[in-house]
């Protein structure tokens, strides 16, 4: 169970098939999430199961890892595990589209569940991945106006 989580939603002007592809292919990701420098599926379109590469900046510090599809139903659900590098904390990060009549509330959610006793790094981890968020998802807006 997770001991830390930020979740937020924006309403986007643009359908779910939408906006789930364009957020999800590799060469969109740093426009829309600035602490990622790049997003690598293994197989595209992924499936569960597919790894994917990344290098993503975590506080002052850029870092390449590797995470699993765990969830996958285009184009409403994602969900990704951080694999490596292994850390003491297992960290999720998922998308849920459910269509509107304006378009799409896209919700992001990153999750982080740390051994007994260390939830702080729980907490720690959440802030450094998701601090930028509160600005940058609402301007997905933008996006598809």
């Amino acid at each position: 169970m997770p001991n830390a989580i930020y979740e937020r939603s924006v309403r986007l002007p643009a359908r779910p098939d939408v906006v789930f592809w364009d957020l999800l292919e590799p060469r969109n990701v740093a426009d829309y999430d600035s602490r990622m420098r790049s997003w690598i599926p293994r197989d595209y379109p992924p499936e569960v199961g597919t790894r994917v590469d990344f290098e993503a900046k975590l506080g002052p510090v850029w870092s390449k890892g590797v995470s699993e599809v765990v969830g996958f139903d285009p184009p409403h659900h994602i969900e990704v595990q951080l694999m490596k590098p292994q850390l003491p904390v297992r960290s999720t990060m998922t998308w849920r589209l459910i269509p509107t009549e304006e378009g799409t509330e896209f919700t992001y959610r990153f999750s982080a569940a740390a051994p007994r006793g260390m939830g702080w790094l729980g907490h720690w981890l959440v802030r450094l991945a998701t601090a930028h968020l509160d600005t940058e998802l609402p301007a997905l807006v933008d996006r598809y106006k």
